[in-house]
């Protein structure tokens, strides 16, 4: 694919009020510092991608006034023409102030930005735009084809990778043909199903495992060497101790003798002992037969006397509840026959009542005359018929309050009573024969102990108390000497013990040799592990080596004059993956700014043929390069020289 820039308009971009420029297959933009040029490569990275050429996204496009303030009200707009294998596209990118007047103001007020795109004059949202660019070209690698400095400037890792990538794959098989060792080593991983990488991890992991074992191991001879015990007369030492425990033996003999002798003799006590015991038991279970007979004689008459007790107790409860009963009574007659001496006076009263006339009572309630004739009868007898209505009608109520009080409600409250107070001297009379019966029930209980008369004069009882007087214990053998005889035993084990953690030492020195040659043995064994395992990382470097200047060779192939070192060699002689530019052995740091940008220049025509996409290639500093190298790129020069404003050529 190729791609040319035709021409490129800017509007009050970063200063720039209006520029359009018109790009040919070279084209050189010429200028003192500060005139514009780096902004014509900032202004088409941001038409593109919205960064400028130092991959920024938040530098500044406005035009500014003298004091640094942007000016306001002006729309910022990067338009460029592109042909793409000969067919023209445009593209445009807008910056607007969103101005927005608030309700009750007269004064807009400015909320933000806006960025309006356009692909082919179309309007476009932002995704739809950046799909557009990114079918040309992505922007990672349109930054490799388009700045000399790009890739230089990334990781060596990065360019390593990106290197390796653009080289191919050359394949394990092919690095190790005609190499037996190469070939073993693959057969190696295919048979562990493990790949080179993975291998190399574990051989890492198992080299340092085993320096540290064998770094360890004289340690631990050192430690199993101090800690042997000297070495003693082991055959005298058990000598000693044979002696030792024969005159145990002899002397446990003698306690054994001993032992039975006193140990009759505490059968012969403890025979009289267990006698004497039982008689003990049999006296006290008579005793006790005696004492609970003459008990219980006691305890009967208790219990009679605390059942009266309670029948007194209850008989004085039943009579209080009738006296409280017969108090109510009392009460309850006297409030009805209270009522009805109420009502019979009440109904006297109002039965003696005559109608009275008032004065007004035959007048005319309006103009206050008099009736007269037929009309005063009228109101006369009117009156007296509604006396006399409300006279019966009291009358009535007052003898059906009597008639709800009757006689015999009365008279059968007085019958309750009477009923009641002879209860309450049938009690009373119960009351006073229980107090008596209770009187004779206490002075039958026997005061102080039992008697204990007829015990004394049981004859078993008598015949026990003889015999248990009559027993003598015997006199128990002293164990003195036996417990001599103990503590003897018992010093001489402890010196037995001793000789026994001597004798210890003997077998730990066994042990302790056993360990240390078995110690020096693994010394030797781990060793050989890990000159096998170093030799097999030597293999697998060498084999990377050899993969590496396969790719190397066939890297470096694809450059016209620029070189890459793909491993440094170290002091120790290994080799570490690197990837350091050179030209003609100066690696890219080094390097002259002239031949820096052709080095940039030429990694740019190798990536261009690889991708097969030519784009323009903006080159700042051309000032310092006398001739560029040939390129099938469009070449833009950005070169200072003493021209006040922008000259393009």
């Amino acid at each position: 694919m190729k791609i040319n820039l035709t021409s490129l308009s800017l509007t009050n971009f970063k200063g720039m009020r209006s520029m359009t420029i018109q790009f040919g297959q070279k084209t050189n933009i010429l200028g003192e510092n500060a005139t514009g040029k780096s902004t014509i490569n900032d202004a088409f990275r941001w038409l593109l991608f919205g960064k400028d050429s130092g991959d920024h996204t938040d530098f500044n496009i406005k035009t500014l006034n003298p004091d640094g303030s942007p000016i306001h009200y002006l729309d910022h707009e990067v338009t460029g023409v592109l042909e793409i294998d000969g067919v023209v596209k445009s593209f445009k990118r807008t910056l607007k102030e969103k101005w927005v007047k608030p309700r009750g103001s007269n004064e807009a007020v400015m909320q933000g930005h806006e960025t309006l795109y356009y692909y082919n004059d179309v309007s476009m949202t932002m995704r739809e735009y950046l799909s557009k660019v990114d079918s040309i070209c992505p922007e990672a690698s349109f930054k490799l084809l388009t700045d000399p400095v790009f890739f230089p400037s990334l990781p060596w890792l990065k360019q390593r990778e990106m290197l390796i990538t653009l080289a191919g794959d050359i394949s394990d098989d092919d690095v190790a043909k005609g190499n037996s060792v190469f070939i073993a080593l693959l057969e190696h991983l295919i048979e562990q199903n493990v790949s080179l990488i993975e291998f190399k991890k574990d051989l890492a992991t198992k080299r340092l495992k085993v320096k540290a074992e064998i770094e360890a191991i004289p340690t631990r001879i050192d430690e199993a060497s101090r800690s042997l015990p000297l070495a003693k007369n082991w055959q005298s030492i058990r000598q000693e101790m044979q002696i030792a425990e024969n005159r145990i033996f002899q002397i446990n003999e003698s306690i054994s003798d001993r032992s039975k002798a006193a140990a009759r003799s505490f059968a012969k006590k403890q025979a009289v002992l267990n006698h004497k015991s039982s008689l003990l038991t049999r006296r006290a279970e008579i005793e006790f037969s005696y004492k609970s007979e003459a008990l219980n004689e006691v305890n009967k008459a208790k219990n009679a006397l605390t059942n009266v007790i309670y029948e007194i107790d209850r008989t004085q409860n039943s009579k209080n509840n009738l006296l409280a009963l017969n108090s109510n009574l009392n009460v309850n007659i006297s409030k009805l026959e209270e009522k009805l001496v109420t009502l019979r006076t009440e109904w006297k009263k109002i039965n003696g009542e005559t109608l009275s006339f008032g004065e007004y009572d035959f007048a005319c309630p309006a103009c206050g005359r008099e009736f007269e004739g037929d009309a005063y009868e009228e109101i006369r007898l009117a009156l007296l018929a509604n006396f006399n209505s409300h006279k019966a009608k009291r009358l009535k109520e007052n003898e059906s309050s009597g008639r709800n009080i009757s006689k015999n409600e009365i008279n059968n409250l007085i019958v309750e009573r009477e009923g009641n107070i002879q209860k309450i001297e049938q009690l009373e009379t119960k009351l006073q024969d229980l107090k008596v019966t209770r009187i004779g029930l206490e002075d039958a209980i026997p005061v102080g102990q039992p008697n204990i008369t007829k015990l004394l004069e049981a004859q078993e009882y008598i015949s026990i108390c003889a015999e248990i007087e009559a027993i003598t214990i015997p006199e128990q053998s002293q164990n003195t000497d036996i417990k001599v005889l103990q503590e003897e035993v018992k010093e001489i084990l402890g010196e037995i013990d001793g000789y026994k953690k001597v004798l210890n030492e003997e077998i730990l020195i066994v042990m302790i040799n056993e360990r240390i040659a078995q110690l020096r043995n693994d010394l030797i064994i781990q060793a050989q592990v890990q000159a096998d395992l170093e030799k097999m990382q030597f293999t697998i470097a060498e084999f990377e080596k050899a993969k590496i200047d396969s790719i190397e060779s066939k890297i470096n192939g694809m450059f016209r004059f620029v070189k890459f070192k793909m491993f440094e060699q170290q002091i120790n002689g290994g080799e570490v993956p690197t990837c350091v530019c050179m030209v003609n052995g100066v690696p890219y740091p080094d390097l002259n700014n002239a031949m820096r940008i052709n080095a940039g220049m030429d990694i740019i025509a190798t990536l261009s043929r690889a991708k097969d996409v030519y784009a323009p290639i903006f080159c700042d500093n051309a000032e310092s390069v006398n001739e560029l190298i040939p390129m099938d790129s469009q070449i833009i020069r950005l070169v200072v020289t003493n021209d006040k404003s922008l000259m393009i050529a």
